[in-house]
């Protein structure tokens, strides 16, 4: 008997109650299975989801536990309460009224006295749902009141992000209150003297990597021991454009405390939405300043010098995100010129020898993508034809049976009514009762042979189904009449682009191996 122990712990249980801590859930739950003999002598797996919310039942450990569920290798699972376990209503009460029963898992939840397995206890327990329905209100009851708390902390000038902005570290007195890291400020300021002088953001960039300045995130890990990367300043550990631009428009670098700008948009879920700039929560000299207004505000005055690209070509981007070196990874950088080109910007910044060191031009991209697309239009096309073909032959076959299933169906119907006839002949003394029985028992046989005949038809009507159109197929064939590329045929077609030197791209395609599976045999000795 497998007997799984699971245990939950979310960011807001943390600062609120030691006692729902993942070693005390554990004792708990121990000393509850040694003490009940039906399970002390169970294997034991525990399973825990450390830092999630119970909202979403999108958690590690509880993914874990449900193909455990569904692969048949749980008999038990034990929980200390059913908000552990979730404080969705509506996905809690499915798993414990309808899946645990359905695949035969007994549910324990311990601090509420609740046992499936007892006579007394019902999966549809008005008191199980009640008890989840409680769990729910609960958190968006928390989730309102972490709502406003957060709001007021804005208010108040207090810092609440994860980590804070390059330049600043927590005060080791209060952690809401930044202080400045002299270090790192110092590359802070050193970027907006150079913006102010004029210099080019590609060019500071250059300059920070020629030096050796630890990136933002080389630094977080190295002399901050930070564990993650900051979440606005990802990608390659040398200095860009990207985020050295990032650094130079964040006005926090003047003391702002600037929050509330994404809005997440349903409790327990990881999506959040961008807030209007009107609606951001703004405290002045909410920390001390690394530059002055005055700075800050010259720091965003482009260079003369500096590339527009709303001057140039006004193309549209049809590929535009798609392409990457094959040597950094990087996305390649659109150029607008006349003829637009493509460019891989880290040999600029530091020494990369196996990047990508042609201008690509769009246009020859853009060709080789639509003949790519084109190709694979005209196989889906051949396969349509195919497919067609095959669901006429079906048609035409389940026609056939269902006329002759009709027709056995009349013949039933008229050999009935002739025994009936037989029937009413033998009553009024038309017949002897000899032969009565002989032609009634032909005319049984004759119906029993017929019904068998129609079951036997109506199986093979169920087992010749229709082929039925491909949904990737139907996205294709929507693009069957296109003349040149969109944007919209890219993006139904085209995963990435990775371009190496010499000339050499590698196409990764959208539904590739649905491709694959079509592209065989007939089909593609035509192409």
């Amino acid at each position: 008997m497998n007997t799984a122990m699971y245990l939950r712990l979310s960011h807001a249980d943390e600062n609120n109650d030691d006692s729902n801590s993942i070693k005390n859930q554990r004792d708990l739950l121990t000393a509850f299975i040694e003490n009940h003999p039906d399970l002390c002598g169970s294997n034991v797996i525990k399973i825990s989801d450390d830092g999630f919310s119970g909202t979403t039942f999108d958690r590690p450990g509880m993914n874990r536990l449900i193909e455990l569920v569904k692969s048949g290798g749980i008999d038990c699972i034990v929980v200390k309460d059913f908000s552990r376990f979730g404080r969705n209503y509506i996905e809690a009460g499915d798993y414990i009224e309808h899946l645990f029963p359905f695949m035969g898992v007994r549910f324990i939840s311990v601090n509420d006295g609740y046992d499936s397995q007892k006579e007394d206890m019902s999966s549809g327990s008005i008191n199980v749902a009640f008890m989840n329905l409680i769990h729910d209100l609960y958190a968006k009851d928390i989730s309102d009141k972490i709502k406003t708390s957060q709001k007021i902390k804005w208010e108040k000038g207090k810092n609440i992000v994860g980590l804070p902005i390059f330049g600043y570290i927590r005060s080791e007195t209060d952690k809401y209150k930044l202080v400045i890291d002299e270090q790192a400020s110092a590359v802070v300021r050193q970027i907006f003297d150079m913006a102010v002088k004029g210099i080019e953001t590609k060019d500071i960039a250059k300059a920070l990597n020629e030096s050796n300045t630890l990136t933002p995130n080389e630094y977080g890990r190295i002399c901050l021991n930070y564990k993650r990367d900051w979440k606005r300043i990802r990608g390659a550990d040398f200095w860009n454009k990207s985020n050295i631009r990032r650094i130079i428009t964040d006005e926090r670098y003047t003391g702002k405390s600037i929050g509330g700008k994404w809005r997440r948009l349903e409790i327990g879920k990881s999506k959040y939405t961008a807030v209007p700039e009107s609606e951001w929560i703004v405290k002045d000299n909410a920390f001390e300043a690394i530059v002055s207004k005055e700075i800050f505000e010259k720091a965003q005055q482009k260079p003369k010098n500096q590339r527009t690209d709303s001057k140039k070509s006004g193309k549209q981007r049809i590929i535009y995100s798609k392409l990457r070196c094959g040597s950094c990874g990087l996305a390649l950088k659109r150029q607008l010129y006349k003829n637009p080109v493509f460019v891989c910007e880290t040999p600029k910044y530091i020494h990369s020898p196996n990047c990508v060191k042609e201008r690509i031009l769009e246009s020859k991209i853009e060709h080789i993508l639509f003949e790519i697309i084109r190709r694979q239009i005209d196989v889906f096309v051949e396969y349509d034809k195919l497919r067609c073909n095959k669901a006429g032959l079906g048609e035409n076959k389940k026609n056939k049976l269902a006329e002759q299933i009709k027709e056995l169906q009349n013949s039933t119907q008229k050999l009935t009514q002739n025994r009936m006839l037989l029937y009413d002949n033998y009553k009024d003394e038309k017949i002897t009762r000899e032969k009565y029985m002989i032609e009634r028992e032909i005319l049984n046989l004759k119906i029993d042979s017929t019904e068998k005949q129609i079951q036997a038809f109506e199986i093979e009507l169920r087992q010749t189904p229709l082929p039925e159109t491909n949904p990737i197929e139907q996205n294709y064939m929507r693009f069957t009449e296109m003349t040149e590329l969109t944007r919209e045929m890219v993006d139904s077609f085209i995963e990435r682009i990775i371009v190496y030197s010499g000339d050499r791209i590698e196409i990764i395609l959208k539904y590739a191996d649905e491709f694959s599976k079509i592209n065989k045999g007939e089909i593609y000795a035509k192409i």
